[in-house]
């Protein structure tokens, strides 16, 4: 038994030859991830000068300073033309120990995300990658020095871009990028950055996915969304606090961009209530395909709203409802003839029976709680594929299990074998 927990203690660098490794990865296609937590010496000693290996993704978790120096110096030394490279470590500090073996390196880093780290002296993490990079993750970077506000980093590679929840002065070193596709912004609740994101919006005329998480300056930003020339593909628009009623402002922003992006986008995201009018620019849109929204309208009132026919959407998530929502809900599915995909929250009875007549092609049913209790004909569903659940009436179950198995429904023993699943999974 001891022996056999060595072996699986043993580094897999010490039993494979160099000759190995090459014949190894000349196979793995672009991609294949290869995963190692601690980059060691023993690995850049033991693949000797393998061009394959200039594909593979470095991520680096380790619990101490000292482990990450060593792996960090290792990787930075090694001359390899590294694809991806993952830091992801609460204790992170880029300090002067690392910025000398960083400037010895020579890897030409592609894809590159800190985490929960801290700059102490100098901003050479981003001076490392500026040239290169093309996908950058910062989420909770600090900078414990006051930078020079005339620093501008270009990032002439720079294609997809998330900002987290950074400190200010960390923010701001990318007001002057210009080739973003992808650009992920999610804000502090103490800063107001508005002036970074029209700066950001207003330059990056190339940009398909959007992703905004905004507190502050939404009217400011709404002033300038008609300058900007770019036609989104996706678009994730998110308030910081869920269960909390979007903002006047932030509504105004969301109707605004939905309406000028309206001929392009494919998939959208909102997850709070977006207002009627938001809903009626929504089905409006023709190649719209994957919405992800919610109808937890609070206090508002119902106004008579009309919805065209949308049959370009073939998904649906709903993350938030009332328990009575069906007026709405009415609306939705009558104007989703082509509806594929639908994912809820909650569905009773009134609203799988509104599904199911309105949307014959659906053939795949996802709901957290399933709370209906009966299931009214034998052809329910005609075309569905895939059930699941994640909390099923025990009256439905015990009124299936009572029939005999011939007359049984299709849709009926999809619910069967989810509740089913379910009872095995708690157990």
């Amino acid at each position: 038994m001891k022996e056999r927990i060595e072996r699986k203690c043993v580094d897999p660098m010490r039993i494979l030859t160099p000759e190995l490794y090459d014949l190894i990865f000349q196979h793995l296609k672009p991609k294949d991830l290869m995963r190692k937590s601690f980059v060691s010496k023993l690995w850049h000693e033991e693949i000797g000068n393998s061009q394959n290996m200039k594909r593979i993704n470095i991520f680096i978790y380790k619990n101490t300073q000292d482990d990450l120096d060593e792996s960090f110096e290792t990787l930075l030394t090694s001359q390899r033309n590294y694809k991806n490279v993952s830091v992801n470590l609460g204790t992170l500090v880029f300090d002067e120990s690392l910025e000398r073996v960083a400037k010895v390196g020579q890897t030409s880093y592609k894809k590159v995300k800190y985490s929960d780290g801290k700059m102490c002296k100098s901003l050479w993490p981003m001076e490392c990658i500026e040239k290169t990079v093309q996908t950058l993750i910062l989420s909770f970077i600090r900078c414990d020095f006051e930078c020079d506000k005339g620093i501008v980093f270009k990032f002439p590679q720079l294609r997809h871009l998330t900002l987290y929840k950074n400190a200010q002065n960390i923010n701001l070193l990318f007001k002057k990028c210009t080739n973003l596709l992808t650009f992920d912004y999610s804000e502090r609740k103490e800063l107001n950055e508005w002036q970074l994101v029209r700066e950001i919006l207003l330059n990056n005329s190339t940009m398909k996915t959007l992703s905004l998480q905004i507190m502050n300056g939404s009217a400011q930003i709404k002033n300038i969304i008609n300058l900007c020339k770019f036609r989104l593909r996706k678009l994730s628009f998110h308030s910081p606090k869920l269960n909390v009623p979007m903002t006047v402002d932030n509504r105004e922003l969301l109707c605004d961009i939905l309406q000028l992006q309206s001929k392009s986008l494919e998939e959208l995201s909102i997850n709070q209530w977006c207002g009627y009018n938001g809903l009626e620019i929504i089905f409006q849109m023709k190649k719209l395909i994957n919405l992800t929204f919610d109808i937890n309208y609070g206090t508002e009132s119902l106004p008579t709203i009309s919805l065209n026919v949308n049959t370009s959407i073939t998904r649906v998530d709903i993350d938030d409802m009332k328990d009575n929502d069906s007026f709405i809900l009415y609306k939705i599915f009558k104007s989703l003839p082509n509806l594929i995909i639908y994912k809820t929250c909650l569905m009773q009875n009134h609203d799988m029976i509104m599904l199911e007549r309105h949307c014959k092609k659906l053939k795949e049913l996802y709901v957290e709680n399933f709370s209906v209790n009966f299931v009214p004909t034998i052809n329910f569903f005609p075309n569905i594929m895939l059930f699941k659940s994640l909390d099923i009436n025990n009256e439905i179950v015990m009124s299936i299990l009572a029939k005999e198995d011939c007359k049984r429904s299709h849709f009926e023993r999809l619910v069967l074998a989810a509740a089913t699943w379910i009872c095995c999974f708690m157990a």
